[in-house]
């Protein structure tokens, strides 16, 4: 299995006649309000109001041969952000290519949480085995403050 692309943006159609995905508003980076009291060990993180959605093209590795499998998505804080800070993966994804060559996948995200500026990355996995993930593509998104 492999990612062809993935990308995120605002928004996104897919047509229900041709099947044909339009994505509106590419994401490379984003600004965020500052937040307004330091972040403690006890606070959860702040989260922008930020509506976003993280498009992804699942491919078989070899067209002739189907394949099915979990994915799932981590999102990494940018390298100074504390490990118990950051969020843990997404809820497990099934990903059917036993009929179909290509499945897109279409997350939607209603807020960012943030610990600070920098870069975070949006790692798409897939388990190889039980318990065991590998990374098959990376999406970064650059988050700065507002002025």
């Amino acid at each position: 299995m492999r990612v062809h692309w993935a990308v995120i943006c605002e928004s996104s159609v897919v047509d229900q006649e041709t099947n044909r995905v339009s994505l509106f508003n590419i994401l490379e980076e984003i600004q965020v309000p500052e937040p307004l009291e330091e972040i403690t060990e006890e606070s959860t993180l702040p989260a922008a109001p930020v509506k976003f959605e993280l498009f992804i093209l699942f491919a078989r590795s070899d067209l002739e041969v189907g394949e099915q499998g979990k994915g799932r998505i981590q999102i990494r804080f940018p390298s100074d952000t504390p490990t118990e800070k950051s969020p843990g993966p997404s809820p497990e994804l099934d990903i059917q290519l036993t009929s179909a060559h290509q499945h897109r996948v279409r997350i939607r995200f209603p807020v960012l949480p943030y610990y600070g500026e920098g870069s975070y990355h949006f790692g798409i996995e897939v388990a190889t085995e039980p318990g065991d993930w590998q990374q098959l593509f990376d999406v970064p998104l650059v988050v700065s403050y507002s002025v």
